[in-house]
């Protein structure tokens, strides 16, 4: 999964994890193909980027056990906080790209 600013999406695209507005509600479902509708409702409530699947599964499934750490580890490091708060998902953007949890960007 990546984050794929707005700009940049395109329809067909594959929608990797639940997309809420900033109170909770769910805007569009996980697995969802991007249709021309859902970028004119998430341009309507403010969203910069979207989670996208990139490749098919063969390609993720060398870097899963890293992943799979390297989440883990996120999940520890922000177990007090709320999950769907913008500066939490900043953060573990932030955390992900970098070598702060061991991965090599």
């Amino acid at each position: 999964m990546i984050y794929v600013k707005i700009k940049e999406v395109t329809t067909g695209m594959i929608c990797s994890s639940d997309v809420t507005s900033k109170s909770g509600q769910l805007l569009i479902p996980e697995n969802t193909e991007i249709l021309a509708k859902h970028l004119r409702l998430i341009k309507a409530w403010g969203i910069t980027e979207l989670p996208i699947s990139v490749g098919d599964q063969r390609s993720e499934d060398t870097n899963t056990i890293a992943n799979q750490a390297s989440n883990e580890e996120l999940e520890r490091r922000f177990r007090y906080n709320v999950p769907s708060l913008p500066i939490v998902i900043e953060m573990k953007k932030i955390l992900m790209c970098g070598e702060f949890l061991g991965n090599k960007a």
